[in-house]
């Protein structure tokens, strides 16, 4: 991964990554049973908890590198892995992430 900042299109990129996964996940998987359910409303949570993240870093200026971010994601993901759903979702931003910046 190439250490640069990032710019307003970019976290518009990251935005609208999360924004679109989480209407996938409310489109497809609105009836399912109640062991995977839980899964996916966990799941949905942790893609709209990085929109607004990245909302926030948009909304404010905030000069971050790919790499700070990617490690502040890390992080987060150390502290909240008692959702299997909510790591899914932090994993698939991380590869999103490393994959395009």
């Amino acid at each position: 991964m190439k250490y640069k900042y990032l710019k307003s299109y970019e976290l518009l990129e990251l935005i609208e990554y999360c924004r679109t996964n989480a209407v996938k996940i409310v489109i497809n998987h609105h009836n399912e049973d109640k062991d995977k359910i839980r899964y996916y409303r966990h799941l949905y949570y942790g893609f709209i908890y990085y929109k607004k993240i990245f909302s926030f870093i948009r909304k404010r200026n905030l000069r971050i590198t790919n790499v700070e971010l990617y490690n502040f994601i890390k992080h987060q993901k150390n502290n909240n892995s008692v959702h299997r759903g909510i790591d899914s979702a932090l994993y698939d931003v991380m590869n999103f992430l490393v994959d395009n910046f």
